[in-house]
């Protein structure tokens, strides 16, 4: 699993998941899930901008 973060840093969990199955790993979703948040490669999730309010000065 590490090695394929490495490769590919933006893949989530979702996609590790389908490579691993893949792969041949007979892994079910919740022990991958786990293994990945035990190794932190958690993405940081980007926040959206809000967008400024126009103010109408009268």
């Amino acid at each position: 699993m590490l090695l394929l973060e490495e490769r590919h840093p933006r893949w989530g969990l979702p996609m590790l998941f389908e490579r691993l199955r893949h792969q041949g790993k007979a892994w079910n979703k919740k022990r991958v899930e786990r293994v990945y948040n035990m190794l932190k490669l958690n993405l940081r999730r980007k926040r959206k901008r809000r967008a400024p309010t126009c103010s109408q000065s009268r």
